[in-house]
């Protein structure tokens, strides 16, 4: 018995290894859903919980997902609601230990899965965990996503800082989070993971976990002003949730300006902020909505921004190089020229 005994501690812990939940949401991505499915399936982690929900495809997406059927934890076909939706229903069923979403246009890296296991049994506090992404597609220069750890809490509150493909989440974060928010069409992944950033200890991990593919069809141009109103909403929300004096200054000045968005619902906030990162936060928020609303060119939008910024942030004004060239180019550089610019020189 105790020479048993030995030996089970000796040999890996198997059987601890996390359950977890991968949801892919799809809908006509024949094109690329196959790569994501092999991705994910190839990664040779043996305590994995895959369901794929298609939204009623036209194309031959189903016939790629019923290739790979048993090897699926579920999958469904049929007409819903959109993305956000068909990650819900992911949700509903998902019981894995860490959990987290891959569009049906991206992918896992190799050795993504055992990476995050590790990182979440070497900590088992951890709430979520993100690394670095690997942007591709038409008309990009490959590169990977940088992770900018400098300000790192302020960014957190300010909108989405890292590739959503390359995070994951506990339970206990995602029972935290609820479900996705479906009237957010845009800033949905920032409010999502917005009270894990409140409740839990996050960790980088400096390994890419997955690829971000951009193809025409991802985003347009028309959209991204539309991200900039959902970054607004949600940031909005969080100075209404703390109760600290910066938080109801910021209010005042964010209305008078226009950025503020009414509501009444609230964040739960169980880490402490200080008015030193809330302040941060806020200047990364107008930071965020700015690059959204000049790679749809309102620039309108943009103007007021960097005006907001430049009078009322001095001391982040000067550091942001970026911010003083859109202020510049905003306002003397015609439209159609800015647009020639960022086509020539593939701006994301």
């Amino acid at each position: 018995m105790l020479i048993c005994t030995l030996i089970l501690m000796m040999c890996p812990k198997t059987m601890t290894k996390p359950l977890i939940t991968v949801i892919t949401p799809s809908y006509n991505q024949a094109e690329y859903l196959e790569a994501t499915i092999v991705s994910v399936l190839n990664q040779g982690y043996d305590n994995l919980e895959y369901m794929i929900f298609d939204g009623g495809s036209t194309d031959s997406s189903v016939e790629i997902i019923k290739r790979y059927a048993p090897r699926l934890t579920y999958w469904a076909t049929e007409k819903d609601r959109g993305q956000s939706h068909a990650i819900n229903k992911g949700f509903s069923r998902a019981t894995g230990d860490i959990i987290t979403w891959l569009n049906s246009d991206d992918q896992l890296t190799e050795n993504a899965l055992k990476t995050v296991s590790d990182a979440f049994i070497s900590n088992p506090e951890l709430g979520l965990v993100h690394g670095e992404a690997l942007l591709f597609g038409q008309g990009v220069h490959t590169h990977t996503t940088q992770y900018k750890r400098e300000d790192a809490a302020a960014r957190q509150l300010a909108g989405l800082p890292f590739a959503q493909p390359a995070a994951f989440f506990s339970r206990k974060a995602f029972l935290k989070s609820g479900h996705l928010d479906e009237n957010l069409h845009y800033g949905m992944d920032y409010a999502f993971f917005l009270p894990m950033f409140l409740s839990f200890p996050t960790a980088y991990l400096p390994h890419t976990l997955a690829k971000y593919l951009y193809h025409p069809a991802s985003k347009t141009m028309s959209s991204q002003a539309l991200f900039g109103q959902d970054y607004a909403a949600i940031f909005s929300k969080l100075l209404r949730s703390v109760l600290l004096p910066e938080a109801q200054d910021l209010i005042k000045s964010w209305k008078e300006w226009g950025f503020y968005v009414d509501g009444n619902s609230f964040f739960e906030l169980e880490k402490p902020l200080d008015k030193q990162t809330l302040q941060l936060a806020a200047c990364y928020n107008l930071y965020f909505q700015m690059i959204f609303n000049y790679q749809g060119l309102n620039l309108e939008k943009v103007q007021q921004i960097t005006a907001y910024i430049k009078k009322l942030e001095p001391a982040f004004w000067n550091q942001q190089a970026e911010i003083r060239s859109i202020y510049w180019r905003s306002r003397y550089l015609p439209k159609w020229l800015m647009n020639w610019q960022r086509n020539r020189k593939n701006v994301i």
